[in-house]
């Protein structure tokens, strides 16, 4: 369950190690509300150990300053907003905006090294440059389509000032600051893990495989999955469809985004997908010179242009606008929904219910073998099973002996994939094989169990976990072992550095690094459970979890401290005293060590506590929506203190 954290507006998606050896300790809100919060203010953390921080870094010079230069060196450009500037009512978050200027004159402005706000065109005339972006971004609006700016180059630093500018957020991000050519070699953090996150969808496209992975944007193998190299300009989203067309690789993310690549996955910008108007990409098919995207609210999205321009298709009859997957036979697109599957015979014009035989109508999968249509149930909890129609979706029947012997009750299918005369799914039990009508489960073994994508690549199968990255097999699905080379995505909620190892709480866990980060290994604690918070104390190690707080003595052996079973947000010392502040149980302490635990809440009207700290013997407790809260006698009683602070609402 998704729970909230604040510390600050940012969330880590793994840790990573400045240079110098600072290490970053930041923790991430959970709601869904807070995710578009998440998406659009990262910050970016100072070095740790700079005392008088600048407005801007200036690295060395890299070119020969030159006053008549009549063009601009191809690179990277890099400038820094120190903190939030606000536009009348509009909010650009502070954090790095990286202007790259490609071969080809294209352009690409990235945030934070993994959004990509801008995309397009550019052309240098004397002191000028111009910018034009011909499929301007809908969700980001602003008339964000030309600009001119003029222009100075001074050794490394490029100063751009605007002339003609109707991109309010364009000449914020990249005029507020100057920018700096960037050194690669000079870059101050390196992501070091651990390896791993969530897969959404796995996609093979000849010899290159791509994993979809949640929160983190696209990676890519060319090796058989061996080891992987994460793509720019699709970071920070949830990627959830992938498809090729025409040539190109398009991506469907959340906040109803599609992305296009031309380079095969290495890069990324923005299509112009007004019509999706905010829900998500969840599947992409194609009829003839049409390719259709279906959304999570908005219907069926159709481009008759490639895919770089998206509008609504009229989809008369599509009762049910939630739209999981799409598949086709011949010129007929099928829809799967929550209300079960449809059929358009006219490029999504009109649509007809084709239901008869479905035992379950919450369809999550569609696939194709032949002439046949195979539709997967996604009931979250309940039973599912798949289905098959040999005659376009008009009758269906239960697929081979049945889901139900398996003890499937209650395993949602994500993922059916055709494998010759196999059928295999991807499901939150595991993947299901079918070979000669019989179901079987695999994955008994691993200590991963819930599954989402999946992709046949040559002759072995990749199957994307939901925390444990990704997994190979090259004998069928009998053997399986994981393969996250490069892949470093896990959600880590915070960071510890304790004598001379480095702790990482994860989604699933907990790990731990002797050796700054170049090998983790998982800790032992009694349960699967998501680390939220980390503090070391009086010799001990403490980690609060949604299922309360662990201790231990040597990082080796961790008990659950008695009296707290809430999710743990996060932890403060005072004296001899550890707090505990919780997702809505409000705030424990421990005067032992972290062995028992108890209330304090007397006068905490609000117990969603989302900040803990403490100044001498004051305790300080952050809450959602109720302000800040004081203690002065160890929590024993609370007084609110929001004087001069700003409510909600």
């Amino acid at each position: 369950m998704n729970r909230q954290k604040l510390a600050c507006l940012g969330f880590v998606l793994s840790i990573f190690v400045c240079v110098s050896s600072a290490y970053a300790q930041e923790a991430g809100e959970r709601s869904h509300a807070q995710q578009v919060k998440r998406r659009i203010a990262q910050l970016l953390l100072p070095p740790a150990n700079d005392s008088a921080q600048p407005d801007v870094i200036e690295p060395p010079p890299l070119l020969v300053s030159n006053p008549e230069q009549a063009d601009i060196p191809l690179g990277a450009y890099v400038t820094v907003l120190p903190e939030t500037v606000m536009v009348g009512m509009r909010a650009y978050f502070g954090g790095e905006y990286e202007l790259n200027l490609l071969a080809g004159g294209r352009y690409r402005l990235l945030r934070n090294g993994t959004f990509v706000d801008d995309s397009g065109t550019y052309t240098v005339t004397g002191d000028q440059i111009q910018f034009n972006n011909p499929t301007p971004n809908a969700v980001l609006g602003n008339g964000c389509t030309a600009g001119t700016y003029h222009w100075q180059l001074q050794g490394a630093r490029l100063t751009l000032t605007a002339m003609n500018e109707a991109c309010e957020r364009r000449r914020v991000e990249i005029t507020t600051q100057p920018l700096y050519r960037r050194d690669p070699a000079a870059a101050l953090w390196r992501q070091i893990g651990p390896e791993g996150g969530g897969v959404n969808v796995l996609f093979a496209n000849g010899t290159t495989l791509y994993a979809a992975v949640r929160g983190d944007g696209v990676h890519r193998s060319t090796d058989n999955g061996q080891t992987w190299t994460r793509s720019l300009g699709i970071g920070g989203y949830d990627t959830l469809a992938l498809t090729t067309f025409n040539g190109n690789l398009l991506a469907g993310v959340n906040f109803g985004q599609i992305f296009i690549s031309t380079d095969a996955g290495q890069t990324w910008e923005f299509t112009n997908n007004g019509g999706a108007n905010g829900p998500d990409i969840r599947d992409f098919a194609a009829v003839g010179a049409n390719l259709f995207a279906a959304t999570a609210g908005g219907g069926v999205l159709v481009s008759t242009n490639g895919g770089r321009v998206w509008a609504k298709a009229a989809s008369a009859g599509l009762t049910n606008q939630r739209v999981n997957a799409l598949a086709v036979i011949g010129t007929n697109l099928f829809a799967a929904t929550a209300a079960g599957v449809f059929r358009s015979a006219d490029n999504a014009q009109t649509w007809t219910a084709v239901n008869t035989g479905l035992s379950i109508t919450n369809i999550a999968t569609l696939a194709v073998s032949g002439t046949r249509l195979l539709a997967g149930s996604g009931v979250s909890n309940g039973a599912n099973e798949v289905f098959v129609s040999n005659n376009n979706g008009d009758a269906w029947s239960v697929f081979g002996n049945g889901l139900a012997g398996l003890g499937a009750n209650g395993t949602a299918l994500y993922k059916l994939v055709v494998n010759g005369d196999r059928l295999l799914a991807t499901a939150s039990g595991g993947l299901l094989i079918n070979d000669g009508g019989t179901w079987q489960r695999r994955f008994l073994n691993l200590p991963a169990n819930a599954f989402r994508g999946l992709a046949v690549s040559g002759t072995q199968l990749v199957a994307g976990s939901l925390y444990y990255g990704v997994y190979r097999s090259t004998d069928g699905g009998q053997n399986w072992s994981a393969s996250n080379t490069g892949l470093r995505s896990r959600t880590v909620w915070d960071s510890l550095k304790a004598g001379a190892t480095l702790y990482a709480g994860v989604e699933d866990g907990l790990f731990a690094s002797p050796d700054e980060g170049r090998s983790w290994t998982r800790v032992n604690l009694s349960q699967i459970t998501g680390v939220n918070a980390l503090r070391s104390y009086n010799q001990r190690l403490y980690a609060g979890t949604d299922d309360g707080v662990y201790v231990s003595a040597d990082g080796q052996t961790w008990l659950l401290g008695n009296g707290l079973d809430s999710g743990v947000s996060f932890l403060a010392a005072s004296g001899t005293t550890i707090f505990a502040g919780t997702y809505g149980d409000g705030v424990f302490r421990s005067t032992d060590g972290g062995v028992n635990w108890t209330a304090v809440n007397t006068g905490l009207t609000n117990k969603s506590v989302w900040a803990l700290t403490t100044i001498g013997t004051n305790v300080f407790a952050g809450t959602e929506g109720g302000g800040v809260f004081r203690s002065t006698d160890s929590g024993a009683n609370w007084t609110e203190v929001n004087t001069g602070l700003p409510r909600d609402g």
